[in-house]
């Protein structure tokens, strides 16, 4: 039996419409069954379903983005009797000590007085992470000042006097000590004070107390500086360490010589002369100790001078009572 290929297309049609004829009644019985959900009510759990998949993508992504950040900036402590030291694992293989003496002078950054203040979140963790963004280019220039992208790092205190001046015009200014390393001896290495430790080295530098607020100051710039590891620098629990014995045989070892909130290009206490000053805000509320002493003995009337005053005003007042008594002229 023979069908010509019009009449047989025909069919086809007819049946592939009867299927879907047959489908969307299926589906809506299927829709009519008591707790089934709508066509509109599956989408939307569709879309809720890839929302949910795409977060818990994201939120997997960043742990172990946070887990190869804390594997690359891996932080050793060695025990020692006055605090630990630590070594950071730097690009390049490079190691990076920070002793703890560096972490005691980085609290000096926390009183305002002395110069920039870290914000007081800041740890050895957050300076260890920072380190672990510095190219190997850094180290193999051999180290220096590197400026950092830290958010809320602290408050930058410390600026060019002219700038300082020109912004507040009433600020008072008074002198502190500020620390510049330690102190050497003939023989290169630090000397050591009665308790055995470093003896800092002290530079006298200008301060200007200014009524602005802290925050004014805020800053998200963190620079650190880092150079090539000396060894007469180092406590002997260091250098005994085998990890930091082999970098500094190869050239590996370097140190954190100090951090601050701020910008790199503020020079050495001891070259700053007129040019820059630290800068005291809140009107010395909650600076050092130094600091407020200074502030007190501003604020205190020279004592010869007022005994002086109040003499010459005593007899203006004398004359004048003489004067309408007229006893004199």
């Amino acid at each position: 039996m023979s069908i010509n290929r019009t009449r047989l297309r025909a069919l086809l049609k007819k049946a592939e419409k009867r299927t879907i004829l047959e489908s969307i009644f299926l589906e809506r019985q299927v829709a009519r069954l008591p707790g089934t959900p709508s066509p509109r009510q599956l989408a939307k759990q569709d879309r809720e379903e890839r929302r949910a998949r795409a977060k818990a993508d994201k939120q997997d992504r960043e742990e172990r983005r946070a887990r190869e950040r804390a594997d690359k900036a891996k932080k050793r402590e060695i025990p020692a009797s006055d605090g630990p030291h630590y070594v950071i694992s730097a690009p390049g293989g490079n190691k990076v000590f920070m002793g703890n003496y560096t972490v005691k002078h980085l609290k000096t950054h926390a009183v305002t007085g002395k110069g920039s203040v870290f914000n007081t979140s800041i740890n050895p963790g957050d300076i260890s992470n920072a380190i672990s963004t510095i190219p190997d280019s850094f180290f193999t220039a051999g180290g220096g000042a590197k400026e950092i992208n830290v958010s809320n790092a602290g408050f930058d205190l410390v600026q060019k006097t002219s700038e300082i001046r020109s912004n507040y015009p009433d600020a008072k200014e008074i002198k502190i000590q500020k620390q510049e390393g330690v102190e050497l001896g003939e023989d290169g290495k630090p000397k050591k004070g009665a308790d055995g430790k470093n003896i800092p080295k002290m530079v006298t530098v200008t301060a200007l107390v200014v009524d602005a607020g802290k925050d004014l100051f805020k800053t998200n710039t963190m620079t650190v500086v880092i150079r090539p590891a000396n060894p007469n620098f180092m406590p002997e629990e260091a250098k005994n360490d085998d990890e930091i014995s082999s970098a500094l045989k190869n050239g590996k070892a370097f140190a954190i010589l100090t951090a601050f909130p701020g910008k790199s290009d503020i020079p050495k206490a001891s070259e700053w002369g007129d040019d820059y000053a630290v800068i005291v805000p809140d009107g010395g509320k909650g600076a050092d100790a130094d600091v407020q002493k200074q502030l007190k003995s501003l604020g205190k009337p020279n004592e010869k001078a007022t005994s002086e005053s109040n003499l010459r005003g005593g007899k203006v007042i004398v004359e004048r009572w003489q004067k309408l008594a007229g006893i004199i002229r």
